[in-house]
């Protein structure tokens, strides 16, 4: 009996130690590799020529209506995968890439994404972050070309069972206005997360047989008694 308590107990560690990793990646197709599948955008599936238009392509300089300046680079998950490039829509409030996701109540994630320029912008690209339809804030994208960066928005699931999350481009400039978005994740932060009642219970039960035996080494007689 002490040998299965003290496995309960070894089994109920690992599993809160475990709880210091981030969970996988909730966002289905985040980094384009099946296409254009799994998300909404209010954008066209189109020639580049457009303001508003989107290709899922391996480099903005090869897509479809790609501008003589857009450079030859490769997506931010491996360099040679699939990339959501786009010319800004100039209509406010248009989303770019949107994707509903269950969570878990009162809980922590992380929302990570990589954007850059696809040419070196005069009036580069700015994306801002809406989760259920409140704004998280917004991020100004690099001037410069191949210049990825990676935004990581801390969310609070608080009730929530799910969670819409939505990029805008609040930049309605014809101009210059063209990015490659690419790396899109949502991770569960189980960084001090409380274990659930389950594992509570089987620690207790463990570390009760921890202790017996203990008083059960101190005291031998107790035993023959």
């Amino acid at each position: 009996m002490k040998k299965i308590l003290f496995a309960a107990a070894a089994a109920a560690l690992v599993n809160l130690a475990s709880g210091a990793a981030a969970s996988g990646n909730l966002i289905t197709n985040g980094d384009f590799s099946a296409g254009a599948t799994g998300f909404t955008t209010g954008y066209s599936n189109a020639s580049l020529q457009g303001a508003g238009t989107f290709q899922i392509h391996t480099s903005p300089a090869t897509a479809l209506g790609a501008y003589p300046d857009f450079q030859n680079f490769g997506d931010r998950t491996t360099g040679t995968g699939l990339m959501f490039i786009g010319n800004g829509s100039t209509v406010a409030n248009t989303t770019i890439w949107s994707q509903t996701v269950a969570v878990q109540p009162f809980t922590d994630y992380t929302f990570s994404f990589s954007v850059t320029s696809v040419n070196e912008a005069t009036s580069p690209s700015e994306f801002e972050l809406f989760v259920n339809g409140d704004s998280q804030g917004s991020w100004l994208v690099s001037s410069a070309a191949n210049d990825w960066w990676d935004i990581d928005a801390y969310i609070y699931s608080d009730t929530a069972t799910s969670l819409t999350l939505r990029l805008v481009d609040p930049n309605l400039d014809s101009n210059s206005n063209d990015f490659a978005l690419d790396n899109i994740s949502l991770t569960k932060d189980l960084t001090g997360a409380v274990p659930e009642p389950a594992s509570w219970a089987m620690m207790l039960i463990g570390f009760g047989a921890i202790g017996a035996a203990a008083r059960s080494r101190r005291n031998p007689a107790a035993l023959v008694a």
